[in-house]
């Protein structure tokens, strides 16, 4: 199953996803203690002015951002402000009472601009992040925990009916803190809004529901690697959350266009072809088969248990069913790969499926074939370490990234995905024609599937926000965007993208040809010069 990792971290080097963990715990967060308030400091003063503000600590914390002269990504120990702001539960029902909701603020200057870092999960404990916009604007940066998340709970922790958790009410509650601190402190800079993948789509939304309700808060919004999925309604008319249009990007596009001949450009039609040895191969299909129980074994045996009971989902063929497994975690697993890792980093650890499929491969081949298919992109760092490719890469940051990662809690993200947001499919057209049918592998998969697990338990829009959100993006004439995308990153076949939205003079879409999940545009690592330029061009005309 596709996530929108909570990069908090890779997003903090490679990307957010802060996007995404696919832990589904419900593990409570606990914050840990500040420093007690300095009730000389301005900011606390200017902060306790405030009604709705309580709760201000100050504390020196591990900040991720930019050194100003190299545009590296670097950790430094830098004075953080967090505070509690209180919302409303329900912002159309007064009397539903309150909750209070996280806030983080890193202070530059009361004259200086503001970002708003929209959040779509909760807070990394140990990490905060200043984002590369922030340091474009040389801007105060205001981090907002995403409701349901972490410690802002409109109810419960136990409580599994998350009524309130839209995107909806998330909006409401960034309009309360931006208008409110607009208006008490921060008065004088431009507002920016931006966040990266369902951080990003929190920012996009924002500026959705600002213009439905005519707010005038922000005066630009740049979500990078923000997917809008719109879900699938099949032939009989029925609705499903997945949407098959990150898939469908991965397996046509990621790592496509390179020269001729080189690394990459072999990778990627060894890639392609993979799929179809599963199904044609069957020494390739039982190496796959053998991966996906290494990675998953409990979801191999309910594949098992399919079979064995006469499911409906079973194909009623062993062998088909298994491999159809077996496709969907090699997806999962390259999906997690183009995400989170440039891809000339592990291009070279791609198999030659064509000589694999020879009768010259060996078993030591075959190994290393299933090894592939099994990693993820920390599996994949691993073996970067061992064989010293690194081409100027910094894997340790990437590393802590990944072991960060584990941290977040993102149980709530599957529900909101159900609802409203969308979640990513595979796409199996490319097995059509062989012993297995795209619907098949579907069917067997279904078991997996969020609409599967929540189908019945939450009320479904049937697609209608992101519709709605795709249909506004091409009219709309209020709100300045900037959708920043990687041409690499799977994420962007569900993207506002020329690909899939008309021009409009108020949205600017940017595609980086080397960038993966991430908004480090500064760095020539992360994104081409002409990209940043691109950005800086339309920042300096919305902010005018």
């Amino acid at each position: 199953m596709k996530s929108l990792y909570l990069l908090v971290s890779l997003l903090m080097v490679i990307a957010l996803c802060t996007g995404c963990s696919e832990d589904d715990s419900m593990t409570e967060i606990v914050s840990p203690q500040k420093e007690e308030q300095n009730t000389d400091d301005e900011v606390i003063q200017a902060l306790k002015t405030i009604p709705e503000i309580s709760n201000i600590k100050i504390g020196t914390e591990s900040v991720i951002g930019e050194d100003p002269d190299t545009k590296e990504i670097v950790k430094t120990q830098e004075k953080v402000y967090n505070f509690d702001f209180t919302q409303p539960i329900d912002h159309y029902n007064p009397t539903s009472g309150t909750y209070t909701q996280r806030v983080r603020l890193i202070f530059k200057g009361f004259d200086k601009n503001v970002v708003l870092h929209t959040h779509g999960y909760n807070f990394h404990e140990q990490l905060v992040m200043y984002t590369p916009l922030a340091t474009q604007l040389d801007a105060n940066q205001i981090n907002v925990e995403h409701r349901y998340f972490g410690g802002s709970l409109p109810e419960n922790f136990e409580d599994s009916r998350l009524t309130y958790l839209n995107a909806d009410q998330q909006a409401h509650d960034l309009h309360n803190i931006v208008s409110t601190l607009r208006k008490n402190i921060f008065t004088k800079g431009k507002w920016a809004s931006s966040g990266v993948s369902k951080d990003g789509i929190t920012t996009a939304l924002q500026a959705y529901y600002s213009d439905k309700y005519n707010w005038r808060d922000i005066d630009v919004f740049v979500p990078f690697c923000a997917p809008f999925l719109t879900g699938t309604t099949s032939a009989d008319g029925s609705f499903s959350c997945q949407d098959v249009a990150p898939g469908t990007y991965l397996y046509k596009t990621c790592g496509n266009g390179y020269e001729a001949g080189s690394v990459e450009a072999k990778g990627y039609e060894s890639l392609r072809k993979i799929p179809y040895y599963i199904c044609t191969n069957e020494k390739i299909r039982k190496a796959a088969i053998a991966a996906a129980y290494n990675v998953n074994p409990s979801g191999y045996q309910e594949v098992l248990n399919q079979y064995n009971q006469k499911s409906p989902y079973s194909t009623g063929d062993q062998e088909k069913d298994l491999a159809a497994f077996a496709i969907s975690s090699y997806f999962d697993r390259l999906f997690d790969k183009f995400s989170y890792l440039y891809y000339y980093l592990w291009a070279s650890l791609v198999p030659d499926i064509d000589y694999l499929v020879s009768d010259n491969a060996s078993d030591e081949d075959f190994a290393r074939f299933k090894n592939f298919v099994s990693w993820n992109a920390e599996d994949v760092i691993n073996e970067v370490r061992k064989i010293s490719l690194t081409r100027g890469a910094t894997t340790d940051i990437y590393w802590d990234f990944l072991q960060s990662r584990r941290e977040v809690d993102t149980a709530p993200y599957y529900v909101q995905g159900f609802k409203e947001l969308g979640i990513a499919e595979s796409d199996y057209s490319c097995v059509d024609g062989t012993f297995l049918t795209a619907e098949q592998c579907y069917k067997v998969n279904y078991h997996f599937s969020t609409q599967r697990q929540y189908n019945g338990a939450y009320p479904q829009d049937k697609g209608k926000l992101m519709t709605d959100f795709l249909s506004w993006v091409e009219t709309e004439t209020t709100m300045p965007m900037i959708f920043v995308y990687a041409y690499n990153d799977p994420w962007t076949g569900g993207g506002v993208t020329s690909a899939r939205v008309k021009p409009n003079p108020m949205v600017v879409s940017i595609v980086d040809g080397i960038a993966i999940h991430n908004n480090y545009f500064h760095n020539r690592k992360a994104y081409l010069q002409a990209s940043e330029n691109a950005i800086v061009e339309a920042l300096n005309k919305f902010l005018k």
